[in-house]
């Protein structure tokens, strides 16, 4: 600059400062502009769609508490559904859509509505709020805000078996004429209104505010979805959605409640935690085989595998754990089990920890040896079988308890068996400081196979009888020609080949409810049955390799029977633990699949806790302290 100032004699350096002076005013007056333009309102306008719904109070819900305040901005929705507002401030990551729709609202298709409810849509998604966008919102939610609304729609989507090409989002499926959609949202809505109303009518929640039933009506939902709609279908009609979720809520109030009490959570690092060995699992029942000699190795002829109906714990241990690395998880797992008998702890042993295989190079690899560890990754712990193939990702929600009552943290704690008072126990003594539980979501990462191929291991003869190939091609002979097997607890589920062509590999299984009177020598007799109460999946062979893999959509019938979550149930050849070649069944979970297992304070679920939360609730219920010494070395 100098340098050019020199060759022109310095003459112009007036007239250089004013147009500079000018420049800088004008560049001034743009920024102006452009900040008073940036502060324009910005419009949400939509449909509020079961049927069009009008006469629902829609809101921008700034600050996430599940309640239209008179300071959030928002509008009645009217003929075909339509809202619109304006809002001009900052909108908060993760902010939600919010649609009231109370008793005296209309619904075009079905009428005036008689039990109210609440819509969600994310705010960046606002054309629609619909029962379906409101699965995507609280998977938002679910995930302290984590994923986009586009992968939290991928989500669910895979979930409940949508295909890939199904618009959850800024779908107006009344005007699209999709009536599978509208289907399924029906008893979406019907599951959110039902599970309101019976939240709101039981005593268990009487502590509970409006804007908390809204918040614990719309989780509950999303969390247990998948009995009413699978395959991308409802699999019950409005009336039979409406009495399932009657009763399964109100057997679940008060886990309901304490979930709800818990609070939203956060997202923080896991390493420290698992360094430390600060966070367990608590759960009940389970078969292990306990070391009732106390010598720390499994001596199988002397503790035989039995099925234990006590509370089991689980330490997640690993002291070499480090952000963003692979850390060696072994087969030996740390788990003890209560010993009611004698009052003690004992440390116990998996006999089935390793035997599942997993698919890895197209071939099936025993669990233990294909693990190549766990990687962490802030709130996130994800399983590989390589280096760059995922297989499974826990994340963890934290949420603090402290300062919650005993009664609200694990509600029937202080209570016995048989409904007497456990002696020493205070309901109203608060939790420390310290006392986590964490919501945990298991998703299926993206890898080389679309997702994760299983096969439950074992030591049984497979699904091919003597004689029989133990091939794919051997399966279906085996179950074709009217042949029958079974799968599910005690053998409630009987299959059997409808069709099948050779030549594309595809055709269709066949599945009958075994479960009245059933069991394994049930005898299932399709040709009986009839061809109304039968269930028909369309099934493919997909090849990795050498490998076949016989692939189809979990009905309907395994679902209901078993409380089962995995979308596709596979079959294929392998070796049982004695080497001989059999089929086995396994499963198929694609890429973005996601379950959801929020903390409820019920111990027939895992909860997820660190040690301070449980320490001191074992102390409150008379249970003996954890020796944590059997796993951690000083």
């Amino acid at each position: 600059m100098i340098a050019t100032l020199s060759a022109c004699g310095g003459g112009s350096s007036s007239s250089s400062a004013a147009d500079a002076q000018a420049a800088a005013a004008a560049q001034a007056a743009a920024a102006a502009e452009a900040a008073e333009d940036a502060s324009e309102p910005v419009t949400y306008a939509g449909k509020v769609i079961d049927g069009y719904i009008s006469g629902a109070t829609v809101c921008l819900d700034i600050n996430n508490n599940f309640l239209c305040d008179p300071d959030e901005p928002s509008a009645l929705s009217g003929a075909g559904g339509s809202y619109e507002f304006s809002f001009d401030g900052t909108v908060p990551a993760g902010t939600q859509i919010l649609a009231d729709t109370p008793i005296g609202a209309v619904d075009e298709d079905l009428g005036p509505i008689e039990k109210p409810y609440n819509l969600m849509a994310p705010s960046d998604n606002p054309a629609v709020v619909t029962p379906l966008t409101t699965l995507v919102s609280q998977e938002v939610l679910s995930s302290g805000n984590e994923l986009s609304s586009e992968e939290a729609e991928e989500a669910v989507k895979v979930s409940l078996g949508f295909s890939e090409e199904t618009s959850l989002l800024d779908n107006d499926f009344v005007e699209n004429e999709e009536a599978e959609l509208q289907a399924v949202a029906e008893v979406v809505a019907v599951a959110l209104a039902v599970t309101k109303e019976t939240i709101e009518d039981s005593e268990l929640a009487e502590g509970l505010t409006p804007a908390e039933v809204t918040k614990a009506a719309v989780a509950t939902v999303k969390n247990s979805v998948s009995t009413l709609v699978a395959n991308g279908t409802a699999t019950v009609t409005k009336d039979e959605a409406a009495a399932a979720t009657a009763t399964v809520v109100s057997g679940q109030v008060q886990n309901i409640v304490t979930s709800t009490k818990s609070g939203d959570g956060e997202v923080v690092s896991l390493v420290d935690a698992f360094i430390a060995g600060d966070t367990v699992i608590v759960y009940e029942g389970e078969y292990l085989a306990l070391d009732k000699n106390k010598n720390g190795v499994w001596d199988e002829a002397e503790e035989p595998v039995e099925f234990y109906d006590t509370l089991a714990l689980e330490l997640l241990y690993f002291p070499d754990a480090a952000e963003g690395s692979l850390v060696d998880v072994d087969d030996d797992l740390k788990i003890g089990i209560l010993d009611y008998d004698n009052g003690e702890w004992l440390r116990s042993f998996d006999p089935y920890a390793g035997n599942n295989k997993l698919l890895v190079d197209n071939v099936w690899t025993d669990e233990n040896e294909a693990s190549s560890g766990g990687k962490l990754e802030k709130n996130c712990i994800t399983f590989y079988v390589s280096s760059d193939t995922p297989t499974q990702s826990y994340c963890f929600v934290r949420k603090d308890l402290s300062g919650l009552t005993v009664n609200e943290a694990i509600p029937g704690i202080c209570l016995n068996d048989d409904g007497s008072a456990v002696a020493g126990c205070d309901v109203n003594a608060e939790l420390p400081s310290g006392s986590y539980v964490y919501d945990l979501t298991i998703s299926t990462p993206e890898n080389a196979y679309g997702g994760n191929y299983e096969l439950y291991g074992g030591d049984w003869d497979g699904y091919v009888g003597d004689g029989g190939e133990q091939t794919i091609d051997g399966f279906i002979a085996a179950h074709s020609d009217l042949r029958t097997s079974y799968v599910g607890e005690n053998c409630n589920i009987a299959f059997r080949v409808g069709s099948y062509d050779a030549d594309s590999g595809t055709g269709v299984m066949q599945w009958g409810d075994n479960s009245v009177p059933g069991g394994c020598s049930g005898g299932f007799d399709f040709e009986a049955a009839g061809e109304e109460s039968l269930e028909e999946t369309n099934f493919e062979i997909v090849t990795f390799g050498d490998t076949k893999i016989f692939k189809t959509l979990t009905p309907k019938l395994y679902r209901a029977n078993n409380g089962a979550e995995e979308p596709y149930i596979i079959f294929a050849a392998t070796t049982n633990t004695s080497g001989d070649d059999v089929i086995f069944q396994g499963r198929y979970t694609p890429s973005n699949t996601k379950l959801s297992l929020p903390f409820n304070g019920n111990t027939e679920d895992a909860v997820f806790a660190s040690r301070v939360a449980v320490d001191f609730l074992f102390v409150q219920a008379g249970i003996p302290a954890f020796p944590y010494e059997l796993f951690i070395e000083d």
